[in-house]
């Protein structure tokens, strides 16, 4: 990972009292503020320079919450690399993050030697922070409370808005808001990715860690690019921009490095208009030039099964390519639609299952664990989240769709939205950040709909920085 320096906090140290726990005392622990109320640094020093292997900070709920403890764990390489441990005299600042606001947060903090006696020194501080005003994230309106007891796979979850400057949010199971992003832009494109959010602005890129340090990563108008649009989605290397282009709206994308180096990238009026060309067809009859936003990409996903990528486009299809030669393997949409007119296209249509129908209408593609089917609509897990005892979930029609796989593996979810809702179920996107894997799950969150349409939220856990 590239150095990122801390920008300088014009702030006073204001030391606090630390209260002993088992382990050995290190002094005094100076905090000052961070870039918002959720983030703050505690600075301290260590003696054994040569034995400080880590630092760790606990952040415990608040009274009453079933939520568990934010846990933290810094490697030295890592605090050094981003300027927050001076080997030669013992410094050390570790960011906390994840405060609640407005309210006294209870901080544990662990620092990790190599000798054999005092491996754990610990300390114990209080961390007072302002008040925080984020308009409705601050004022949920809760469908459905948490049943005493009740546990839950995830604690925190990940929300984008491009209503507000503040993309991304991070509010935890309790509905307080406990991180919020400081690129100053709202974007619905954001992702967690290589231990930091990606959110987009222009034709940029930007990277923001948890400590609130945001950095440009790459910008993209010298190829063509003309901004973003929906989602950045998990690639098979890296992370799947969706962009439009001098030549096209809403058909092409590129996947991209945490450097955001472009690995790959897909143009799909050119996928698709060689198909036609090959198949005798007339591609000028149904792909066109931008501003035409005739392909409208409403999302994609990789699937490691077939190393395909699965791509939505609105009124039409979901259709799925070869990820490295970008050629058509299946596409699975209304037959009733301007698409199903040409034979070369129909050449790749998935036959419907009796009594199913296709997808229709505006759909995001994702990944599934253990699904039974690998594609389904907003209505059936309407249905689903109403058999699960949510009975506030918004109505949607429940039909039966057709599918491309029905075996019991990983595969494709495809969810359309109910536009006359007054509020979306919003799909949750659960990634522990510390490895690679992404399982997923639904939830119910009400949203006046003036402010977004679809939500999607990412599920955070624990972090454990080492590179």
């Amino acid at each position: 990972m590239d150095a990122r320096l801390l920008t300088a906090v014009a702030a006073l140290l204001s030391v606090l009292s630390i209260a002993a726990e088992p382990g050995r005392i290190v002094g005094n622990i100076q905090v000052s503020d961070g870039p918002t109320p959720f983030i703050r640094f505690a600075h301290t020093n260590v003696s054994d320079v040569a034995g400080f292997e880590f630092a760790q900070f606990l952040i415990l709920p608040k009274a009453g919450s079933a939520t568990r403890p934010i846990r933290v764990r810094y490697a030295r390489s890592y605090l050094e690399t981003r300027g927050y441990f001076d080997p030669q005299n013992g410094k050390v600042t570790i960011p906390v993050f994840g405060l609640y606001a407005g309210r006294l947060n209870r901080v544990i903090i662990n620092l990790g030697f190599s000798g054999r006696f005092h491996r754990i020194q610990r300390l114990a501080i209080s961390i007072t922070t302002p008040a925080y005003d984020g308009g409705t994230y601050s004022n949920p309106t809760v469908i459905q409370p948490r049943l005493p007891g009740t546990t839950l796979s995830y604690d925190f979850i990940l929300l984008k808005n491009y209503a507000d400057p503040i993309t991304p949010i991070i509010i935890d199971t309790d509905a307080e808001i406990r991180w919020i992003g400081t690129a100053g832009v709202g974007a619905q494109n954001s992702i967690l990715f290589d231990g930091a959010f990606y959110v987009t602005s222009g034709t940029s890129l930007l990277r923001t860690e948890f400590d609130g340090v945001t950095t440009p990563v790459a910008d993209y108008s010298g190829i063509g690019v003309t901004g973003f649009h929906h989602n950045i989605d998990p690639g098979r290397e890296g992370m799947i921009l969706d962009v439009d282009t001098v030549d096209q709206t809403e058909s092409v994308n590129l996947e991209v490095d945490a450097a955001g180096n472009v690995l790959r990238s897909w143009n799909l009026a050119e996928v698709i208009s060689a198909a036609m060309v090959a198949g005798g067809d007339d591609p000028r009859q149904f792909v066109h030039p931008a501003p035409i936003d005739w392909f409208h990409n409403n999302a994609c996903a990789y699937r490691s099964s077939d190393n395909s990528l699965i791509v939505s486009s609105r009124e039409n299809f979901v259709i799925a390519i070869d990820y490295d030669s970008g050629t058509i393997k299946w596409i699975l949409g209304d037959p009733t639609k301007h698409w199903y007119q040409f034979l070369s296209l129909r050449a790749f249509s998935l036959t419907l299952a009796p009594d199913t129908l296709p997808p229709i209408g505006q759909h995001a593609v994702c990944r599934a664990i253990n699904c039974s089917s690998s594609m389904t609509e907003q209505a059936a897990i309407t249905r689903i989240l109403r058999e699960k005892h949510v009975p506030t979930a918004p109505l949607a029609n429940i039909r039966s769709i057709s599918v491309p796989s029905r075996r019991l593996r990983p595969g494709i979810i495809t969810l359309t939205q109910v536009s006359t809702a007054r509020s979306v179920v919003a799909f949750m996107k659960m990634r522990r950040i510390t490895t690679s894997s992404i399982t997923r799950l639904l939830v119910p969150i009400s949203i006046p709909g003036s402010l977004v349409s679809m939500l999607w939220v990412t599920w955070l856990l624990t972090t454990n920085t080492t590179n």
